[in-house]
């Protein structure tokens, strides 16, 4: 098995929506699903996306009151530009009318590159060979560049059409909730396209959010025939078509170089300059930026390839559908696919920013500015939520306002503006940047602070403070007072603050990191009552417990509920939100993911082993998993606890869970917060990896299964790696100056001579 690579090597026509999603390639700015190019196949969807560019639709209820959102959005699958037709003495061509005898399909992600070759025999006998090969730029954002290559073993008559399918449509909603959307019309409108030599040029908007795009596809062809070239332009499709005779052996050569933009300025000029550079060149530039990428994030695993091909796949993805810019983030499905609306979620803040900032700190940072650059929006969704002051974040949404219409599991999940503040916190501690924290990650903090001050309700009886009526984490269980995750989190952001300010405040009056804060705090009119409160929920915020059973319940009236029978539950009527009303799961002691036990997981040096081993027995037990969110965090946990082949099994569930398909639904998109699980059940997980107190802390298991494995992270300016063995660990800094961490609890300094540490006999 090459781990570098995915590869199909066989035409099976009932796996082409899996691997139109698998072999998705993307930059963060544009998308572009791993359909053929020609297409043909009807059980396919072409899909083409850019990052944060969506239409607006109404949102319908039954009964509507204050503050339920009015609108929705959903990233729009923009017209295709990889678009193909070939003809071949006058007849359609295309894999599913023409079985290949021959294929290969293989995602090379140390390159990134896609490449395909089919030999098919056509009904007069002729063999045609394609070869096609594209990438989606790295170095480029508004670039995708393609090649494709037919050859015939016998004198024919080909015909090759490029350029825009103006088709291109969102999925309709089908009957699971989580795929599809019903627009009135045709988001697409004011579609105007024009010709200039062998570039096509395509202008739109999108209907109700007004947004514009552009878009520029040339064309370069290589034949020893001569060619007829003539434009199409008929409603459905604008482009140009090519006619040549080919002899037996030659070959037709289409490069074809499709630039894309979020606004109306895409000009031929753009394409025309850049294209002075070689398809090889423009190719190499781009695999030389994934070949230092992977310099930095790489993961080695010896001893199962399953294993080393499935990480190296989730990181490929991540990095790959992540928005770099500041304005956009990466969502649920990455851009691989329509799933869940191309909606973010809190799964950026608590399991892909872990993920990006010891691997690539400064795509970390862009990912905290995008919410920074929401923070107003969130301040009016507090206000619409009855908030004198603070910010609300969204459950999901793409620019901003909150998109959920259910708010039981939607609004009511008050947790991310808590997950939101323990991102800038992780950054923070893996970084030191100074310079975000003091700004705009000080901002975030105080006006989620302010939030929770305006929800926090005293209770003069039993002096502490309560949340009321939100939801956690585990969406089968909802409106709930005191969800132990929530208040824990609320705790720990209001003490994270509480430390910014200490610690800053020490330095002399002259250090410009004490006057950034100073200046931030007046900025924002933080006043002494406000410091006061925020110290007093600290100290007194209700953190439920159960003293007789000796578990952490998940809030207020969980464990007076009876217990769902998950065993004897058909595996059939899973996943459950799919086959019971909401009211029947609330009713119930049953969790879709973590809660308590992933406020465990994030906050670990807060609880007692024996704490974590009660609650995690416990909770296991009720848990579905029905969520992906769900396998990494308890393998991590119970690695923590020792039970290294549990752990192991909940990894094996996480790093494979797209290429396996075990839940049965990547046609629709990868599961992207899963991803980064399986960095998350390696590094937090075996490797054991905590932070806090400015020290990175390992206490390494090695899975029996694996004879070694290696990792990389960023510590501040310094790149460290971490090489697991039998009985040892090996530490040595790569980059930067050396530092100290914790192995097993004992502090060691480490530089860039390798420094082996035996690990503890337990």
């Amino acid at each position: 098995m090459n781990t570098w690579q995915i590869q199909e090597n066989r035409w099976d026509i009932t796996q082409y929506p899996k691997y139109e999603t698998l072999f998705s390639l993307s930059n963060g700015y544009m998308g572009v699903r791993g359909s053929f190019e020609e297409g043909g196949v009807d059980s396919g969807h072409d899909g083409f996306y850019l990052n944060g560019f969506y239409e607006t639709y109404p949102l319908s209820y039954g009964e509507t009151f204050p503050g339920y959102p009015s609108a929705s959005q959903a990233m729009v699958n923009l017209p295709n530009p990889k678009k193909l037709m070939i003809e071949i003495d006058g007849q359609a061509f295309s894999l599913q009318k023409n079985a290949p005898s021959e294929f290969e399909r293989i995602l090379d992600m140390k390159t990134a590159l896609l490449y395909r070759k089919a030999e098919c025999r056509m009904s007069g006998g002729k063999s045609i060979r394609i070869e096609s090969e594209r990438f989606v730029s790295s170095v480029r954002e508004n670039l995708c560049c393609m090649r494709f290559k037919i050859t015939a073993d016998k004198n024919c008559r080909i015909k090759l059409a490029s350029g825009y399918d103006l088709k291109s449509r969102n999925l309709s909603k089908e009957d699971d909730p989580r795929i599809g959307v019903e627009f009135s019309g045709n988001p697409l409108t004011e579609l105007i396209t024009s010709r200039k030599g062998n570039t096509i040029s395509l202008k739109g908007k999108i209907r109700h959010s007004g947004l514009d795009f552009s878009s520029l596809i040339s064309h370069k062809l290589e034949s020893t025939e001569k060619l007829q070239e003539t434009a199409l332009d008929d409603g459905d499709f604008s482009g140009l078509t090519w006619e040549t005779e080919l002899e037996a052996g030659e070959s037709l050569t289409l490069y074809k170089y499709i630039w894309y933009r979020r606004d109306d300025t895409a000009r031929p000029e753009e394409l025309d300059s850049l294209l002075k550079k070689s398809y090889e060149t423009l190719k190499q530039e781009h695999s030389d930026w994934w070949s230092d990428a992977w310099k930095n994030m790489d993961i080695c695993i010896d001893g199962d390839e399953k294993m080393q091909q499935g990480i190296r796949f989730n990181m490929f993805h991540l990095l790959q559908s992540v928005g770099k810019d500041g304005r956009t983030n990466i969502a649920a499905k990455g851009m691989t696919g329509e799933g869940y609306e191309g909606h973010y979620f809190w799964d950026t803040e608590i399991y892909m920013i872990p993920f990006f900032t010891f691997t690539n700190p400064a795509v970390a940072r862009k990912l905290l500015e995008y919410r920074y650059g929401i923070l107003d929006t969130a301040k009016n969704r507090a206000k619409e939520m009855g908030h004198a002051r603070g910010a609300l974040f969204p459950w999901r949404t793409i620019s901003g306002p909150e998109c959920s219409s259910y708010f039981p599991a939607g609004t009511a999940q008050y947790h991310i503006s808590s997950d939101v503040a323990h991102a800038v916190k992780v950054y923070w501690e893996g970084t030191g940047d100074r310079e975000f924290l003091l700004n705009q990650g000080l901002e975030l903090l105080v006006e989620t602070n302010r939030l929770w001050a305006d929800m926090a309700v005293f209770d003069t009886d039993e002096e502490h403070y309560a949340i009321q009526n939100v939801t956690g984490p585990d969406e089968y269980t909802a409106l709930v007072d005191n969800n132990f995750y929530t208040n824990r989190m609320i705790k720990d952001q209001l003490g994270f603050f509480a430390d910014i300010l200490n610690d800053f405040g020490k330095l002399a009056d002259s250090d410009p990191s004490r006057i950034t804060l100073n200046n931030t705090l007046n900025r924002l009119e933080v006043e002494e009552n406000e410091l006061t409160l925020w110290d007093d929920i600290y100290s007194r915020i209700y953190l439920p417990y159960d003293e007789r059973k000796g578990i952490t319940p998940q809030d207020d009236r969980f464990l007076q509920k009876p217990v769902w029978d998950i065993e004897n539950t058909p595996r059939s009527r899973f996943p459950l939100l799919m086959h019971y009303h909401p009211l029947v799961l609330y009713r119930y002691q049953v969790c879709k993911q973590p809660d308590v036990v992933l406020a465990q997981f994030l906050l670990s040096g807060s609880f007692s082993m024996e704490q974590k081993i009660r609650d995690y027995e416990y909770y296991e037990k009720i848990t579905t998993h029905d969520s992906s969110l769900s396998p990494c965090i308890y393998g991590c946990m119970a690695s923590e606890i020792g039970r290294l082949k549990e752990s192991y099994d909940y990894y094996v569930k996480t790093a494979r869970t797209d290429l396996d398909d075990f839940h049965g639904n990547v046609k629709d998109g990868v599961h992207a917060a899963n991803m980064a699980g399986s960095w998350i059940g390696l590094t937090y997980g075996f490797a054991r990896m905590r932070h806090w107190d400015g020290m990175i802390r390992f206490s390494p298991l090695l899975p029996e299964a694996w004879h070694s494995y290696s990792f990389r992270i960023h510590c501040g300016s310094s790149l460290l790696s971490v090489k697991v063995v039998p009985g040892e660990t090996e530490y040595t800094v790569l980059v930067g100056e050396g530092l100290t961490i914790e192995h097993y609890g004992k502090e060691y300094s480490v530089d860039s001579v390798p420094r082996r540490i035996a690990i503890p006999v337990s």
